[in-house]
């Protein structure tokens, strides 16, 4: 948890993957078709630090598709447990300003890759 090391989960296509962030701990869990258990569950312990927020991020191989649910409709399986909530209920008075920023940084690095590309 939180080192280096092999990890044992494994999933195929059609698995549902679930990630639970305890912000308090800032620990970081994984379920497969709505399990925690091991090989499962916590995976990162004490892994960042909440000032700074946090952005959800996905790396794929080429030719990978997925869903991502941040709460905008049910979820298939349920968290580790009632304490935890969506993304989406989060949603307040920040949420549409904090949005357009990401959205204007984005923007901006992908300019930037192109500024750069055609150097």
């Amino acid at each position: 948890v939180g080192e280096d090391a092999d990890y044992d989960c494994r999933w195929r296509r059609g698995d549902v993957i679930g990630l639970a962030v305890d912000l308090a701990g800032g620990s970081l869990y994984v379920s497969v078709n709505g399990s925690f258990d091991a090989p499962h569950g916590e995976i990162y312990k004490e892994m960042f630090d909440t000032e700074l927020g946090l952005f959800p991020a996905c790396s794929l191989a080429a030719g990978s598709k997925c869903i991502f649910n941040f709460g905008e409709r049910a979820f298939k399986f349920t968290p580790p447990d009632a304490s935890y909530q969506p993304v989406t209920a989060f949603k307040g008075a920040d949420w549409e300003a904090n949005v357009a920023k990401f959205n204007g940084q984005k923007a901006r690095a992908i300019n930037r890759v192109e500024q750069a590309a055609q150097q």
